[in-house]
């Protein structure tokens, strides 16, 4: 019988002497069968990279494509919580953890419901926290999927760069809020963040311009205004969405936003992304 999370030693509890070489090789064993990853990254917080990688995996797995969703972000919201799953899990008979069925087509884990103190996670540097984000990658048993979402952590900091080295094979979404005038440090930031995904070998899928406008309940309504950062960057423009104050309600009460809206604008939004990223893929 598994062991429940309450009884599970975090990753960064574990030895560090197996070396980075071995870490690797451990890493690209666990993902070999996946066959799509996306890592869903910003510069900045408080763009909604969260809940957009959440609704984004919903979204995939309504395709009745197998998908999975990890929540690496210790700063963020838990993506499990937003789901309104329960983020205990147990572990197989080689002691990996086994994620959360959110449906027949969406499992999920995140890295926030296995640790014992999070206050400790968060404060650790260097090595150490590239060697924790390795370890729970590497530990996680996902089996057979078509796509892996990965909620990363926003700026180009350790964490971001450990996921990036991590997960060297996957494509990058980059979320972005609009600005009626993007200004030039806020660009040489994303450019930055762009730079150290490239480094590391992953390709840069494009952009999604997320709380575009404000969706009003009343008049059924959205702002027009667009994102044009895609085109200065010569980076695809993958989609929009709108502001709903519906989003932050479903948040709150651990509902997926997609399966109690499917027919607003935003899921919409969401709909002509994943059309684009399946697109994609078959080139």
């Amino acid at each position: 019988m598994g062991n429940s999370s309450e009884n599970f030693d975090p990753p960064f509890r574990q030895n560090m002497d197996s070396g980075r070489a071995e870490q690797g090789r451990v890493n690209h064993d666990s993902l070999s069968l996946i066959r799509h990853k996306y890592i869903v990254a910003s510069n900045k917080r408080g763009v909604g990279k969260t809940s957009l990688a959440a609704n984004l995996a919903v979204a995939l797995s309504k395709r009745k494509v197998k998908v999975g969703l990890i929540g690496l972000d210790l700063h963020g919201t838990n993506v499990c919580r937003m789901l309104g799953l329960q983020g205990i899990y147990e572990t197989d008979v080689n002691k990996q953890l086994v994620p959360e069925s959110y449906s027949d087509y969406l499992k999920v884990i995140s890295f926030e419901s296995i640790m014992k103190d999070v206050d400790q996670a968060v404060d650790l540097r260097g090595d150490l926290k590239t060697h924790v984000i390795d370890r729970f990658i590497a530990d996680v048993n996902w089996g057979d999927l078509d796509y892996l979402i990965i909620d990363s952590i926003s700026g180009t900091g350790d964490e971001p760069l450990a996921v990036a080295h991590a997960i060297h094979d996957a494509k990058v979404i980059f979320v972005s809020d609009p600005e009626k005038e993007y200004l030039p440090h806020v660009r040489d930031h994303v450019r930055e963040l762009m730079n150290l995904y490239e480094n590391a070998q992953n390709s840069i899928l494009g952009f999604v311009e997320n709380m575009s406008g404000f969706f009003c309940k009343k008049c059924d309504k959205t702002g027009e205004r667009t994102f044009r950062e895609a085109i200065i960057m010569n980076v695809r423009y993958l989609g929009r969405i709108p502001i709903d104050p519906y989003i932050p309600d479903c948040l709150a009460a651990g509902q997926s936003y997609l399966e109690k809206y499917p027919n607003s604008e935003a899921a919409h939004g969401y709909e002509l992304i994943v059309d684009k990223i399946i697109e994609r893929r078959k080139r």
